[in-house]
């Protein structure tokens, strides 16, 4: 009988029946019954009231009856109730909706109140930005019964339609047992969970809290979460607020999407993640935002933790004190340009891929700048080896003008000479102009003339490169903000990097980065891939690839024009 009492509560009618059968106060029967009145009441509770509001006299025979402001204001809590003096115009729909959500939390609206709503139910309701910080405030109150008065009122349907259909759509799923679950928010809740390791959150990181659990069940197929979100805080913020609102959600899903392969992150990849977060209080933001959006294994979560910090600690380097150096990139660049006093070079680290800047210090830029000016003729290769800081390691940099396949000509070349690559970086400008810079192993220092002999000769004609179906390719658009990253796979033998490197080229992939690993007879290649025109790689692009890799003949991608980002 007290659970029957409680039914309006659907949360304390299935807390008693389930005592109830656990103490053998209800049979088996009776406790099925007992469920289908508190799930029938509750899910019943939203149309009736909606049907109860409804009642009412039209708005048209309301707007007669409007009344000034009294002095106790529109809306005062006496007795439990929430009660309305006067007769305040439609206009005020919205303000007066969201105050009361915000007393449901000790009080309940009288009837009186409720009529009013119901004689504006026809009435539009556009949202007005002047109420988002009440709508905060119902965020952090964490009250269902304020989000049920903004449901059964039709406010909410109206002044915020997306989040209107989501509770819509969570009510209808039979497999959702909780009577109000549709009324909670599940990423908005976690943060406020987090507060006491992270702290209170921020107004806007609660309102992209809160597009994230609107977009979790509205991004499809031609709208990811960040085009979900900045649609939704439009109307709830001016526009660059919400701008920056919905970058947090597409940088947390950024965020979380690399915590899969905690260790597949190397100092290039973390300093273009640093690059486009832009600053420590952004990429905070988007740490706490991953975090709430769901639970992580601990591994999980302390690689989060640790990308977090090296990439705070790169935002906070003193190369980035300068006014002109408003990212990674520029402080890079700006470093490389004093050391060089040649206006072209200058010129072509201005025109220098983000990617590339930051995959080298500005000793290193200055020098291949150097090395690339002027641009060599058709057909001519420059090379200059200098050693790396481990020992029997050389860094082997290769300037020249773009060909076919070129990253697949230059590693064969290497592998002829028995040096074995570890990393690579492929530089391309609009004018041409390639600098491949590549990281070997060797006992000598390689002839930098000799390797631009053989590169030169090997720049045209066949390739020669035997199929290699056992490689295993991997790509994932998700956890670097330019590019596409790829993992191949499988077992080591002569000639990988470059059958990889020729079917990139078959499918007109442009390389950025690639870092070469071998270990116990296999490879664990990862590469920063995109098309030509710098956008990540499509489903189609990908099977050609494959099919390439396969030693099949895929019909060959229309080149198109080279873009540098």
């Amino acid at each position: 009988l007290v659970g029957l009492g409680m039914v309006p509560r659907g949360e304390v009618g299935l807390i008693f029946a389930s005592i109830g059968l656990t103490n053998g106060v209800l049979d088996n029967d009776q406790y099925g019954a007992l469920l289908i009145v508190v799930l029938l009441t509750t899910v019943m509770t939203p149309p009736l009231l909606r049907w109860r509001l409804g009642k009412g006299p039209t708005d048209a025979v309301a707007q007669a009856d409007v009344t000034a402001e009294p002095e106790q204001g529109w809306l005062t809590v006496e007795k439990g109730e929430i009660r309305l003096h006067g007769t305040p115009p439609v206009g005020l729909t919205l303000p007066l909706a969201l105050r009361t959500a915000v007393l449901t939390k000790n009080a309940r609206p009288a009837n009186t109140l409720l009529d009013w709503f119901g004689t504006h139910r026809d009435a539009a309701v556009a949202w007005d930005q002047d109420c988002t910080p009440l709508l905060v405030k119902v965020l952090r109150d964490d009250n269902a019964r304020a989000w049920r008065f903004l449901d059964v009122s039709g406010v909410l349907e109206r002044a915020l339609p997306e989040v209107a259909e989501v509770m819509d759509r969570r009510r209808a799923d039979l497999g959702d047992l909780d009577p109000l679950g549709a009324l909670r928010f599940p990423v908005v809740d976690r943060l406020d969970d987090l507060a006491h390791e992270l702290g209170l959150p921020s107004d806007d990181l609660l309102l992209a809290a809160l597009a994230a659990d609107v977009c979790a069940d509205s991004v499809t197929a031609t709208q990811d979460a960040g085009g979900c979100a900045l649609g939704l805080t439009a109307r709830l913020v001016p526009a660059a607020e919400a701008e920056r609102i919905a970058a947090i959600v597409a940088d947390a899903h950024l965020l979380r999407a690399g915590v899969y392969e905690p260790d597949s992150f190397d100092e290039r990849e973390i300093l273009q993640l640093a690059t486009h977060l832009a600053s420590s209080a952004h990429a905070r933001d988007a740490y706490e935002l991953a975090l709430a959006m769901g639970s992580l294994q601990r591994w999980q979560r302390e690689a989060l933790d640790q990308r977090l910090a090296l990439v705070i600690e790169a935002l906070e380097h003193p190369e980035l004190t300068g006014s002109e150096a408003n990212n990674l990139a520029a402080a890079r660049r700006l470093a490389a340009e004093r050391l060089v006093d040649d206006a072209a070079a200058v010129e072509r680290l201005r025109h220098a891929s983000n990617a590339y800047l930051l995959s080298h210090d500005a000793a290193e830029l200055a020098r291949q700048v150097r090395l690339l000016e002027p641009l060599p003729r058709k057909d001519a290769v420059r090379v200059a080896v200098t050693p790396e800081p481990e020992p029997d390691h050389w860094k082997v940099d290769v300037a020249c003008r773009d060909t076919t396949a070129l990253l697949g000509r230059l590693s064969a070349v290497l592998r002829e000479h028995g040096l074995h690559i570890t990393s690579a970086t492929i530089a391309t400008w609009p004018d041409g102009a390639v600098l491949d810079s590549f990281v070997v192993i060797a006992a000598e220092r390689p002839s930098a003339k000799d390797l631009a002999s053989e590169f030169e000769r090997h720049l045209h004609g066949p390739l020669p490169v035997a199929p290699m179906p056992d490689l295993e390719l991997a790509h994932d658009n998700d956890t670097l903000p330019w590019h596409t990253a790829v993992t191949v796979t499988g077992p080591d033998r002569p000639g990988v990097l470059a059958a990889v490197a020729a079917a990139f080229a078959a499918a007109d992939v442009v390389v950025h980065t690639a870092r070469v690993s071998t270990a116990h007879g296999s490879v664990a290649d990862r590469f920063a891939v995109s098309d030509r025109v710098g956008r990540k790689l499509d489903e189609a692009t990908v099977a050609v690839i494959r099919a390439a890799l396969a030693g099949e003949r895929p019909a060959r991608r229309r080149r198109r024009l080279l873009a540098t980002r």
